[in-house]
C-alpha cells in the first residue's frame, strides 16, 4: 500500500468519511485499488486528487509489477 501517512503533513487533523456503495462499485474501487497495490482510500484520493489537478494532497497513482514487485509510479492522463 501507498502508506499514507497518518496525520495530514501539514497538521491539520484527518477527516473521516464513510461511504455506502452498491456491491458492484465497491468490486470495482477494490479491483482498481488492488491493480495500484493502494488500499481503496488511498486510491479514491488518488483519483480525486489527480481529477482536481491537485497531485500533491494525495499519493500518486502505483502499479505494482506482477513479476519484480517494484512499485513504478504511473501517470494516468
Amino acid at each position: 500500500m501507498a502508506g499514507r501517512p497518518p496525520k495530514d503533513p501539514s497538521g491539520q487533523p484527518m477527516r473521516r468519511v464513510n461511504l455506502a456503495v452498491t456491491v458492484a462499485l465497491r468490486a470495482a474501487m477494490d479491483e482498481g485499488a488492488g491493480e495500484h497495490g493502494m488500499s481503496i482510500v488511498d486510491y479514491i484520493g488518488s483519483l480525486v486528487a489527480l481529477e482536481r489537478g491537485l497531485p500533491d494532497i494525495a499519493p500518486p497513482l502505483q502499479e505494482v509489477l506482477p513479476k519484480s514487485g517494484q512499485l513504478v509510479e504511473r501517470q494516468i492522463v
